[in-house]
């Protein structure tokens, strides 16, 4: 009944509550048949392909770019990895997703593709008893050093500049965040420290 609940408040929130102008500055590119057809390729993308992506999204100067692919190992050839890498260091406030295994070790792109302005965050959602993804963790411990390692849609806010790290709290199963021009947002919080990351739809 709980999650019913949840599910049918964020549907009203969403369907009859204003929506935030920010939603105007969000642009969602997919992967559809369409992609499949104009670049005659197939998953897993070449990187160079990717990096074509990548120096046309900094070609409209997007406040961030979050990538839900998560690049472990290497690509088909180390002269794509170079151009990829090549793509990253003239972008700027990029997110590249990782992967928290069961061991609580981080898996994700490699360490010469990030810089002060590449990032990367967990991409990790959990399903509830019914099998629906409804939970993530707002941020992992590292493992060794106890280092919060934000998730990534909390890393693409930090990397956007619309809410500071510094400026997220926890409070009586609420996790609020401000300033996102000072009103803030709130999403709930199970006892477990998850948040149900719908409300963020």
């Amino acid at each position: 009944i709980d999650l019913l609940g949840r599910d049918f408040a964020a549907r009203l929130r969403t369907r009859y509550a204003p929506l935030p102008k920010e939603i105007d500055r969000i642009v969602i590119v997919t992967l559809d048949d369409e992609t499949y057809r104009v670049s005659g390729q197939r998953l897993p993308f070449p990187r160079w392909l990717h990096a074509q992506a990548i120096d046309g999204f900094m070609s409209v100067q997007p406040l961030a770019v979050a990538y839900d692919f998560v690049f472990g190992g290497a690509g088909y050839t180390a002269e794509e990895d170079e151009t990829f890498k090549q793509s990253l260091k003239k972008a700027h406030r990029i997110v590249l997703a990782s992967l928290v295994g069961s061991d609580f070790e981080e898996h994700g792109p490699s360490e010469d593709f990030l810089s002060d302005t590449v990032v990367k965050g967990p991409i990790n959602k959990y399903p509830t008893a019914d099998g629906v993804l409804r939970w993530g963790l707002p941020y992992f411990l590292d493992k060794e050093t106890g280092e919060q390692k934000w998730s990534w849609e909390f890393a693409t806010l930090f990397q956007a500049g619309l809410v500071k790290p510094e400026e997220v709290s926890l409070h009586s199963n609420v996790l609020w965040a401000r300033p996102l021009e000072e009103k803030g947002f709130q999403v709930p919080v199970n006892a477990h420290s998850f948040y149900y990351f719908n409300y963020f739809a």
